[in-house]
């Protein structure tokens, strides 16, 4: 009994470790020429900001953002969910790099389309963004309507662990959200 308590002890220390990984700290040119490489992968790239369009829809906000560099390469950057305050101060941080011209650095989560509602192409789902050294985390609350990141359950955290539907890594569409 003992041997198996450890042995699922390590692995559990496995397991956190890994989820708390740094970013792999990469270029544009590196991520658009081999997005294959990067796929779900961790990523943190600094670039300009070439369209910084205003965050949409009310509790639920829906916000992308694209970056790019002198070579023509670009790369979409977006975020979404029930933290619409959270979401606006990082589109101000983010526009305030753009209206300057200076670089912003962004972390988050490669996708390559075909992806949800990636058809083709490739998008960062952001985690932070960082600019003249502050950095927002766009996963952050504070959370509206009794939503609760990363599964956006609705009402007390208590009574919706091991329950309702997940979509994704912490991109949980819940209840009331305009994807259902």
């Amino acid at each position: 009994m003992r041997a198996k308590l450890a042995i699922f002890s390590i692995g559990l220390i496995a397991f956190a470790i890994g989820c708390a990984t740094t970013p792999i700290s990469t270029s544009l040119p590196a991520v658009v020429e081999n997005p294959g490489q990067f796929r779900n992968e961790y990523i943190e790239i600094t670039a300009t900001v070439i369209e910084n369009p205003p965050p949409r829809g009310d509790d639920y906000r829906t916000w992308s953002f694209k970056i790019g560099g002198p070579d023509d390469y670009y790369i979409v950057a977006s975020e979404e969910g029930f933290n619409p305050s959270t979401i606006d101060k990082a589109y101000r941080l983010v526009e305030d790099a753009r209206r300057a011209g200076e670089p912003v650095t962004i972390t988050g989560k490669l996708r390559v389309g075909p992806y949800r509602e990636l058809e083709s192409g490739i998008e960062i789902e952001l985690v932070s963004v960082r600019y003249l050294g502050s950095e927002i985390g766009t996963d952050k609350g504070p959370f509206v309507g009794g939503y609760y990141y990363p599964y956006y359950y609705r009402g007390p955290l208590f009574l919706h662990f091991g329950h309702g539907r997940h979509h994704g890594h912490g991109r949980h569409h819940g209840h009331g959200s305009p994807h259902h």
